[in-house]
């Protein structure tokens, strides 16, 4: 019976540091205590022995925190847990490391037709969106030209603040994207103009799109926005020009004046 009894004895004591040793080996939050010091997809642990594909080795988990932020500030991602390893093991400051994102980034908007932007949307918080093709940026004026190009606003990315003058500076600019060119063209024009609503020959995102745009709160094909009428007026945070609005078919209600006029001459020949 003694004997038993100290087996269990000493079963319990190994147990006890067992599960002592593994719970010490993760950072707690300091927020909630409860809860272990996650960063980004990445577990901070106190022992080398523990750093994996899912854990960061770090003495120092706030700083490990503040280098994954520099990630999402500038990459709009969080880092992988082998990139904050390696930058726990080389102590890299936070200025260096803004520096170095920055630089990768710069050599993306110089080659952007061959990187991940390519053949996608990308806008920016001087309030202008963009069309990455053949190695250059094409301006999407509004959303009758996004959508005849079958580009939807939820794909699009978005430059961070620190790279915003980067990227103007690098890129290659070319002519706006025009309307007529876009392959939905002449139905994006049947269903804004003449009311056409078969939309099953879209490609399915794109007719769901649409289809939020008719019947939504919106219906942005037979009313005008409450706001963001006037391109120049940024405050709205406006990335289009919507004047298109003014000349919906069959309704009365939308405002007539200089900028209807203005819009019309200069797109007579557009849409």
């Amino acid at each position: 019976m003694k004997r038993i009894s100290i087996s269990f004895i000493v079963a319990a004591v190994v147990f006890i540091i067992t599960v002592g040793t593994a719970h010490a080996a993760v950072w707690q939050n300091p927020g909630n205590p409860s809860q272990n010091y996650v960063v980004g997809d990445c577990t901070m642990v106190t022992t080398r022995a523990e750093a994996d594909g899912t854990h960061v080795y770090t003495v120092n988990p706030d700083h490990t925190y503040n280098l994954n932020a520099q990630y999402f500030l500038y990459w709009s991602r969080n880092a992988r847990c082998d990139e904050l390893q390696f930058h726990v093991d080389h102590n890299t400051t936070i200025s260096r490391l803004k520096t170095w994102l920055g630089s990768v980034a710069t050599g993306w908007y110089q080659n952007i037709g061959t990187t991940h932007f390519k053949n996608s949307t990308i806008s920016t918080l001087r309030h202008e969106w963009f069309f990455v093709k053949d190695n250059q940026i094409h301006r999407i004026p509004d959303l009758l030209t996004a959508l005849s190009w079958g580009l939807l606003d939820d794909d699009r990315f978005s430059v961070p603040a620190p790279l915003t003058d980067t990227f103007y500076n690098n890129v290659s600019v070319g002519t706006p994207l025009n309307f007529n060119d876009g392959p939905n063209a002449a139905k994006i024009r049947a269903i804004w103009k003449n009311g056409n609503r078969d939309f099953t020959s879209l490609p399915a995102r794109l007719a769901a799109e649409i289809s939020a745009y008719t019947y939504g709160y919106s219906k942005i094909f037979s009313s005008c926005p409450s706001s963001c009428l006037n391109p120049t007026d940024r405050s709205c945070g406006a990335l289009m020009d919507w004047r298109w609005t003014y000349s919906n078919a069959g309704y009365q209600s939308c405002p007539v004046g200089g900028l209807e006029l203005d819009w019309r001459m200069e797109n007579s020949e557009t849409f």
